[in-house]
This record gives structure tokens, sequence and C-alpha cells, in this order.
């Protein structure tokens, strides 16, 4: 009988010419999201007649999105991508000459420099070194200070995979007044996310990595907490009361994350993201880890045994889906692995110093595992 994993895999028909490893890159296109797209587009054709049912898609999408991360749809906008809605977030806070937001220096920069265009405002940008990869509790509460009113952290680092224990920081910004911004691209679609358990004011996201979604598409998520002192950057038609009243001219936006949406959306994007989380949805978040950790933990061992020395953080509360090491010659090895079609990435630090980064789905095997090990054997 064919397992879930069976059918989740079977969406990929690049398997059989590729060992594809690399999903904090960009994914492949699952089948289902290529086709909930064609669908979409071939509607378009007859736009009249699909209006209603190509409006009732888009709310189902907010709902998907909705529940992958257990919010409101309410509080989900649609936007291109992380980097958008990270910079809604930073422009959009009630932020004031002297106020400070901290970051590690193991982000990716579209969590960087959002905050450090807040410069011409007055707010000034602390980079605290990270501890083992990241940004933990403790290294936190000594880089606070009363003048810090942002603490915006990824969820899981891009180099080192260092999962942040999101829960406890989150309750730490609660407790003490400060907004917690959470850039999720790495983790949502392989590790569970509640922005409500774990107190996020601000989460954005793009699709085309761990969600498996299209380029282009991600979202915003804006707690109901904050929404009304959150003042929207760009604006237009789309997120004000009354939108459909063109000519009255009233500037006052909707109470809800609507507000963040500028005009017509992308309903290609949209689309093809609500069948990627609808996939991911249906084999489990929390069986896609599980698969993902077993993978992963067997791919370290076997590393370790080879003399492999490994750049990412081994705890496991730290542990993701993204394993990063070290080897004597990283430019052949990323060479010896592209040319076997095993598919990986090559990245570096603040330094310039070379890793090789694997980072394995859901749907990936161990018999996956076992060809990019046969490779770095040869």
């Amino acid at each position: 009988m064919e397992s879930d994993f069976d059918k989740f895999r079977a969406e990929f028909p690049l398997l059989e010419e590729y060992t594809f490893l690399n999903h904090a890159a960009v994914s492949p296109l699952p089948t289902c999201v290529v086709d909930a797209t064609q669908d979409y587009l071939l509607k378009c054709q007859y736009g009249p007649k699909y209006r209603n049912e190509v409006q009732a898609s888009f709310e189902a999408a907010r709902s998907a999105v909705a529940g992958l991360i257990n919010a409101t749809p309410e509080e989900v906008a649609f936007v291109e991508n992380t980097a958008t809605g990270l910079s809604i977030a930073a422009n959009g806070l009630p932020l004031q000459p002297g106020d400070e937001v901290i970051l590690t220096d193991m982000e990716y920069p579209a969590n960087v420099y959002p905050w450090m265009n807040l410069a011409n405002k007055g707010v000034k940008v602390k980079i605290v070194p990270n501890r083992a990869g990241g940004l933990d509790l403790d290294l936190l509460r000594s880089a606070v200070t009363e003048e810090t009113r942002v603490v915006a952290c990824s969820s899981v680092q891009f180099l080192s995979g260092y999962r942040a224990d999101l829960a406890a920081m989150g309750a730490f910004c609660r407790e003490r007044g400060i907004y917690f911004v959470v850039d999720a691209i790495q983790s949502l679609g392989v590790i569970p996310m509640d922005v409500s358990a774990f107190h996020i004011d601000f989460l954005a996201t793009g699709g085309p990595k761990w969600l498996l979604g299209p380029r282009g598409q991600g979202f915003l998520f804006c707690s109901h907490e904050i929404i009304d002192r959150v003042h929207p950057v760009l604006t237009g038609a789309g997120g004000v009361i009354g939108e459909d009243d063109y000519l009255k001219y009233d500037l006052s936006f909707v109470d809800n994350a609507d507000r963040f949406h500028i005009g017509m959306l992308n309903g290609a994007g949209i689309t093809g993201l609500k069948a990627a989380i609808e996939m991911l949805m249906e084999v489990g978040i929390g069986r896609i880890e599980s698969q993902v950790l077993q993978l992963t933990d067997f791919l370290i061992g076997e590393l370790q045994k080879r003399g492999y020395p490994m750049f990412s953080n081994l705890e496991p509360s730290h542990r993701s889906g993204i394993v990063t090491f070290d080897a004597a010659d990283v430019d052949a090895v990323y060479a010896k692995l592209t040319a076997a079609d095993v598919i990986v990435s090559c990245r570096w630090d603040a330094g310039g110093k070379k890793y090789i980064r694997i980072s394995p789905h859901g749907y990936n095997n161990e018999q996956d595992i076992v060809r990019l090990l046969e490779v770095l054997d040869k």
C-alpha cells in the first residue's frame, strides 16, 4: 500500500534525475502546485465566469496559512517575499529616535537591512555576536537594554541551521513590552509554528523554500493585539475601509492585516502557495519534522564517521532541517556533488569561510542520504 510519504515523494518528478537536498535554497515545485496554478490561469481566461470561485480560493488560502501557524485569517496578509513582510514590520511599528533593535550576526540580510534602513529615523540596530550559531535566551537577556523595542530573529538560521527557542524568547519579550519579529522562512513547512503560544507580533516568510511554493509569493502575520499600532508604509485601495467606494478618498485603514494589501494580489502565486500548504498539512508538519530529523541524525552520524567537521549546532533542541559542515576543499566537494546531480548549497560566513549546506525535506528518504555519501566517498 502506498504510504503518505510515498505520495508526497511522487509529487516531485525531478527525483528521477536528481538527488535534491537543497530546500534551504529554492525548492522544486510539487506537481499539485503546478496543477493548481495552471488551473487558476486557465480560469483567468474566463474571468467573469470564475470571479466568485477565485475570490473564495483567496480566502481559503488565507485560512490555510492561518491553520499552518495557529493564527486567525484576519491576521494574515499576502506579500511577495520575506523581505517585504519584514520591511512592512520595520517601517510600520511605532519606533522613535533612540529605540533599539536587537539582531545577531548570523541573520540573513532580509532580516537586517529593513532595520538598518531605519537609521534616518534615529533607530539603532544592535548586532550581537551569535552563540553557537544563533540567538538564545541568555544572550538575549544580556543584550537587552531599556531602549530595546524590537527583537528580530530567524526561527532557523540560514547558515548554521540553529533552531531558536521561540517560546522562551517570545515570553521574555512579552514580559518586557518588546516587539518580537520572526523571519520564519527556514522553518515553515518542516517545523511546527504557533504564533500565539510563542507571543510573536510579526512573522514573515516566502514560499519557495520549505513551504514548497512558488517564487515571489509569501505572507505576513501581524498579531491582532498590535494591528492598530502598525501604520502601513505602502498604501493603496486594497487596505482601506470601503475600498470599492473609489471616489470617497477616506484613508481609514481596516483593522486587520488587509491594511497591508495595496491593490490587486498575485492570484497565481497565492493559489500555488495554498496547494503547497494543503499538501504539507495533509502529510502533517509534525510527521515531516520527525522524518527530517531522522534523516539529519543519520547524515550527521555518517559525516562524523568520515571526519567532516560540523558547523551546525548538534544540540537536539537547536536542530533543524539544515546540516552544515566543513571539508578540506569545500569547492571540490561541492563541484563533485553537483556533477553527480546531488543538489546541495555552498555557503560562507562573514569571513568568507565556505561550508557545504544540506537540507532534506520530508519527502526525502535514507537512500537520498546514502547517495550523497556515496559521492563523497569517491
